[in-house]
């Protein structure tokens, strides 16, 4: 993170909405040489964009962005090997900081900051929220310009929390979104929980959380809940509970169903695994 700057997107003031557009060149495209007064947000859909801003130079892939700031000249270092094809957004919002800035962004909150290099896209949001607003800048006036500052303001945050949670989550195994999803789905498994009810919670599209769920953690959010339950069932049973018990209070509303899944998952049946368990204990003594 010591090479990266950053730009605040604070509530003192909007973003002010310039323009957007979808780019699409064949290859040998080359990037040209200019200086904006605004802030350019650059999103790459397909290719590779090669180009220097600030005296460092980037190699912005598929599915990352690059944030270009006013003032400041850049250009293409080389032509794409292939066609291109980006989104481009011109803007004009908040102030720039430094990396020895980092542990201020770690302990702030109700800010949002960008990082100014380009950063992995982490799901299928941003795109989504791209196309939005280049269809709300060809709205009729008067209320393009409206409709696109607010669009911008979302694209802008979303952008901001992906930032926040790289900050945040430092070396931690998953970001603090997903920590957060598994540790509250674990402690409320034993509800008739369903996918679309976690992503309320945490106020997310059901489709898009399970999608980011699964990039991070390489399991399903539906696999992921299943298993928290069965690990709640394993735990009763040990504690003495019977099958019956164990399944009902694990969010299960169908026992056979409960168990066909415990003997997937654990190879075994949740009598065997109970009267295992209770033999091991006696033996024990």
């Amino acid at each position: 993170m010591a090479d990266k700057r950053y730009c605040r997107c604070s509530a003192d003031g909007r973003p002010e909405f310039y323009g957007c557009g979808n780019l699409s060149a064949p290859a040998g495209f080359l990037h040209q040489r200019r200086t904006m007064d605004c802030m350019v947000l650059i999103y790459l859909l397909s290719g590779e964009l090669h180009i220097s801003t600030g005296g460092r130079l980037h190699d912005v892939k598929s599915g990352e962005y690059i944030l270009l700031r006013a003032g400041e000249e850049h250009f293409g270092t080389q032509p794409s090997a292939e066609d291109i094809s980006y989104f481009w957004v011109h803007f004009k919002c908040g102030e720039w900081c430094g990396a020895d800035e980092e542990e201020e962004l770690r302990q702030t909150a109700g800010e949002g900051y960008i990082a100014a290099e380009h950063a992995a896209e982490r799901g299928g949001r941003l795109p989504q929220l791209f196309r939005q607003l280049l269809d709300l800048s060809l709205a009729p006036p008067p209320y393009r310009e409206k409709l696109a500052a607010c669009s911008l303001e979302l694209l802008l945050t979303e952008l901001a929390r992906e930032c926040y949670a790289e900050i945040t989550s430092g070396g931690d195994e998953f970001s603090p979104l997903i920590t957060s999803v598994r540790v509250w789905t674990a402690e409320n498994c034993a509800r008739r929980l369903t996918i679309a009810e976690i992503a309320a919670q945490f106020h997310y599209n059901a489709e898009y959380l399970s999608s980011i769920f699964k990039k991070e953690t390489d399991e399903t959010l539906s696999a992921y809940l299943l298993r928290s339950r069965i690990e709640r069932s394993k735990a009763l049973l040990t504690a003495g509970a019977s099958v019956k018990e164990a399944a009902f209070s694990s969010g299960f509303s169908d026992e056979k169903y409960f168990m066909r899944q415990f003997r997937k998952l654990e190879g075994t049946t949740p009598l065997q695994f109970k009267n295992a368990f209770a033999k091991k204990k006696v033996n024990n003594k």
